[in-house]
């Protein structure tokens, strides 16, 4: 494909890309569109063959074969590891008689985790990077493309070459100058205060925790882990698990030893993963998070802009409720 001197190809895999192009579009910013972090995936089977996630990152260069634009993208048979659902579009382009699947996914596989979609050397690369991947649908019959956890101040360009926008509600704590854990809790209400004293000393009680590979061990012997990846100014708690269930353990590895450990780094916030209204209660706050879905037939275009349009004007009635609930001292 070529549009105006630039040339833009599908390649097998991110890491048919050298590393350090994909990183000089990617930036030090987000782990997670890095080309260490994609290609892990790749090399482990994570995404591949069998996984339903064909990676078929687009490119643009110019004429001298200079690297200009990149997409993270890949050829879906599913939508698991998205974190933003679309199984009943599905279900109702199949019922009406298409056929949803294979359909075009911009994202960092398995991660809800917002950050840029459009890895370029300038904005001005974006229409023709997003062109390319409408062709790439259209050419294969892909009934759809959907670009996950957008960084908003990419959405503009995303909405600019038509796509369209959809929001949901994550929580994230942020650091508002903290200097210690007691710091933070004195913002909070006496009740929720005391609340997650008594659940850190439940979860604690015979146990050692250790950062930033965060493990509780029992004995010498781990029970339980969370694993986070830090960012330029971010803390992304991303994955947790047991051998045993320990009350209020999970709490304390994922939310209050994140929050430790992004004061102790001074880190701006922590992103903890997707859904999670339990999270509000400590601390974490509602936040809008983007997603933007080209889709291929008119009609379906037209039902899926109205449902957008609708489902829009509730998350924004229950981001404002949940705003109100935050566990922060009033006034």
């Amino acid at each position: 494909m070529s549009d105006g001197g630039l040339v833009a190809r599908v390649l097998g895999a991110v890491g048919d890309v050298p590393a350090q192009a994909w990183d000089a579009l990617a930036g030090e910013g987000n782990p997670f569109v890095s080309h260490a972090f994609l290609t892990a995936l790749e090399d482990s089977g994570s995404v591949g063959p069998g996984s339903g996630w064909q990676p078929a990152p687009i490119v643009i260069e110019d004429g001298a074969g200079h690297l200009l634009g990149v997409l993270p993208s890949y050829v879906k048979g599913h939508s698991q590891g998205e974190y933003v659902f679309d199984h009943a579009w599905a279900d109702a382009w199949q019922r009406a008689g298409g056929r949803y699947y294979p359909k075009f996914q911009i994202a960092a596989p398995f991660t809800p985790a917002t950050g840029p979609r459009l890895l370029l050397a300038d904005d001005a690369f974006a229409p023709p990077l997003l062109s390319a991947a409408e062709q790439v649908c259209t050419g294969n019959g892909f009934s759809s493309a959907h670009a996950t956890f957008v960084d908003p101040a990419q959405l503009p360009l995303f909405e600019a070459a038509g796509w369209l926008p959809r929001s949901d509600i994550q929580f994230h704590w942020f650091n508002r100058d903290y200097r210690t854990f007691d710091d933070f809790l004195a913002q909070l209400s006496a009740r929720k205060r005391k609340t997650i004293r008594k659940e850190r000393e439940g979860a604690r009680a015979g146990l050692d925790d250790k950062v930033l590979l965060m493990l509780a061990l029992e004995e010498g012997v781990p029970i339980a882990g969370a694993l986070n990846f830090v960012g330029a100014d971010t803390l992304y708690g991303r994955y947790w698990g047991c051998t045993r269930e320990v009350r209020f353990l999970h709490f304390e590895l994922c939310y209050y030893q994140a929050i430790e450990a992004a004061i102790e780094r001074g880190l701006a916030r922590v992103e903890a993963g997707a859904q999670g209204p339990h999270k509000l209660a400590r601390g974490y706050q509602p936040v809008e998070t983007w997603s933007a879905h080209w889709i291929a037939d008119p009609g379906f275009r037209d039902a899926v802009a109205d449902f957008l349009q609708r489902e829009r004007a509730g998350i924004a009635v229950d981001r404002e409720w949940l705003a109100g609930r935050t566990p922060f001292k009033r006034g």
